[in-house]
């Protein structure tokens, strides 16, 4: 639903933003989790073609995304798909 949205804002970005400012990308952060989250499912039912469409559509379209960590702190979307 906010995928253009989403694409929107990254376009605005140069870099990562500071911590403060995250919660005003909205769509850009609530898309990067919501595909991040697809992916893993994907990879635990393994449907990897889908896994690997959600993780290239991250990369290259919302590189920017972060997500809320309930410990306090807020991780880089892109960064937690290298690791997996």
């Amino acid at each position: 639903m906010y995928k253009e949205a989403a694409i929107w804002q990254q376009k605005g970005l140069l870099k990562y933003s500071k911590k403060e400012e995250i919660p005003k990308y909205w769509a850009l952060n609530d898309v990067g989790t919501c595909s991040f989250i697809a992916f893993k499912s994907c990879q635990k039912l393994n449907r990897n073609k889908e896994a690997k469409d959600y993780s290239v559509f991250v990369k290259e379209h919302l590189s920017y995304a972060s997500c809320w960590d309930p410990k306090g702190w807020y991780w880089k979307i892109a960064d937690g798909l290298k690791k997996k």
